[in-house]
Parts: C-alpha cells; sequence; structure tokens
C-alpha cells in the first residue's frame, strides 16, 4: 500500500509535464518538416495583382461557427427548437454567397 501511495503521489504532478516534454519533442520536428515540405512542393500561386483582404468575407465565415455554437449553448435558455440554432449559423454563409455571386471577381473561390 505504501509502494503505490508512493508512486500514484508525484504522479498528477509528473504526468503532465512528461507528456508535455514528449508532445512538444515530437510536435516540433513534425512541424518543421511540414513547413519544408510545404516550401519545396507547393507551388506559388501569387499572381503578381495587389488584392485588398477580404474583410467582409472574414467576418462572414468566423461569424457564422460562432452563432451556431452561441445557438447550439443558448438555445435551451431562450427556449429555442432544434431550427433555430442552426438558422443562426447558416444565415452568414448563405450572406457570404450572395456576396460572392454578387461581385464581379471574387477574391478566392468559395466551394467551387
Amino acid at each position: 500500500m505504501g509502494v503505490r501511495s508512493a508512486v500514484a503521489g508525484p504522479a498528477p504532478a509528473a504526468g503532465p509535464t512528461v507528456g508535455g516534454a514528449l508532445v512538444s519533442g515530437l510536435n516540433v520536428p513534425i512541424g518543421a518538416a511540414a513547413l519544408v515540405g510545404a516550401l519545396v512542393v507547393v507551388p506559388d500561386a501569387r499572381t503578381g495583382q495587389r488584392t485588398s483582404p477580404d474583410l467582409p468575407g472574414a467576418a462572414l465565415s468566423t461569424s457564422g461557427p460562432g452563432l451556431l455554437v452561441y445557438g447550439l449553448i443558448e438555445g435551451e435558455h431562450h427556449d429555442w427548437g432544434t431550427i433555430e440554432p442552426t438558422s443562426l449559423g447558416v444565415q452568414p454563409r448563405v450572406h457570404d454567397r450572395a456576396v460572392r455571386n454578387t461581385e464581379k471577381q471574387g477574391r478566392v473561390p468559395a466551394g467551387r
């Protein structure tokens, strides 16, 4: 019983420390290899044209998942059914597609 306690006592402190060292020791070389591989394999796609950042697209594409999660978490407190949280998450994406379809030159092909 004493040996078990002696081993189990420091385990909660040692586990995350050893686990973190193992994860860092594995992830850093894998990430570096992936970066080098991407620089070698992925072609340069720049066209030489300067474009502005797509701020409305970024806002719409990030607000959709955020509103979906909000609807799923807070829907019970507001007595929502199942369609309201889903529609909260879908509406920004539908608007984003509608805006992109009306632009003469889209910034990034979306799902085509």
